[in-house]
């Protein structure tokens, strides 16, 4: 197994490659075509920068051999390589020192499938100083998605509105002929050792926002259509003054241990084991 590094020596500031597909046996049309991530740049394109429309209905795998990626600069951050037997605050220097603070819009929200292959992603870092309104490994999905398999530590996921560890905010996608395709579907991961925090700016235009481990908020539902997030057998382990949510007067925050759902969306946790915080949701207003 390997840990992948978002830079090194060959590509020292490029963040991001938008040739997934290395063959044309990756198509993406299931499972067993799906088109390989073998790379932390590659991931970084799928997961903060591919646009809605490419990634729709499609799937996708880590390579086999993969034990992880570092997404904190590795060989080209000046403040050296992730030290993965350290801690949170150990690494916060490395983990912020990386020189790239990644911002995805909601046109870019993730809308297929994805499978980690059970690699583990570190040093995510996006902050509140660059306004992001998601953060989370995927900070915006959408439609019917399903990640699987995927684990994330020693990072720092903090925004405006939506914070999540695998993904910020997850909403209905109106362009299915068949509405109840809508779908959320997290199993089989892992956030470990994180910060993920929701910090209003004082707009007051956001609305509600929403703070989870799993996933930040998810808002799916039409009429009398009420869409479904299914979170199975899925691990937590934060130390509860790392998921924070916090507001000012006039603005209004869903704070979920798992995840926060907001209306009628259903969701439905199985299995899942929460270490350090409290796994139902809480309301704030400022």
């Amino acid at each position: 197994s390997v840990l992948e590094f978002i830079r090194d020596g060959s590509v020292p500031n490029v963040y991001y490659d938008e040739t997934l597909a290395d063959s044309a046996a990756e198509t993406g049309e299931s499972w067993e075509t799906a088109i390989i991530i073998d790379s932390a740049r590659e991931l970084s394109y799928l997961t903060q920068y591919a646009p809605t429309a490419e990634t729709k209905g499609k799937y996708y795998k880590v390579a086999d051999g993969i034990k992880g990626f570092d997404m904190s600069g590795g060989s080209q951050n000046p403040k050296g390589i992730i030290n993965l037997d350290g801690t949170l605050e150990e690494n916060f220097d490395i983990i912020t020192g990386s020189g790239k603070n990644h911002n995805a819009p909601s046109s870019n929200a993730f809308a297929g499938h994805f499978d980690g292959n059970g690699a583990t992603v570190y040093g995510l870092w996006q902050n509140i100083d660059q306004t992001p309104k998601a953060a989370g490994l995927f900070p915006f999905a959408t439609g019917n998605v399903t990640i699987k398999n995927v684990n994330v530590s020693l990072s720092y996921l903090i925004a405006t509105q939506y914070a999540g560890g695998i993904v910020g905010a997850y909403f209905l996608d109106t362009g299915f002929a068949d509405i109840t395709k809508n779908q959320l579907t997290i199993e089989k991961c892992s956030v470990t050792e994180s910060h993920i925090e929701t910090t209003t700016t004082g707009n007051g235009d956001y609305g509600t926002k929403g703070t989870g481990a799993i996933y930040g908020l998810a808002r799916c539902y039409s009429g009398s259509f009420n869409g479904n997030v299914l979170v199975n057998n899925c691990f937590i382990n934060l130390d509860a003054d790392h998921l924070v949510s916090k507001v000012v007067s006039g603005e209004k925050s869903l704070h979920g241990g798992i995840g926060a759902t907001a209306v009628t969306t259903n969701a439905k946790f199985t299995n899942c084991v929460v270490i350090g915080i409290t796994p139902y949701t809480t309301f704030n207003a400022g």
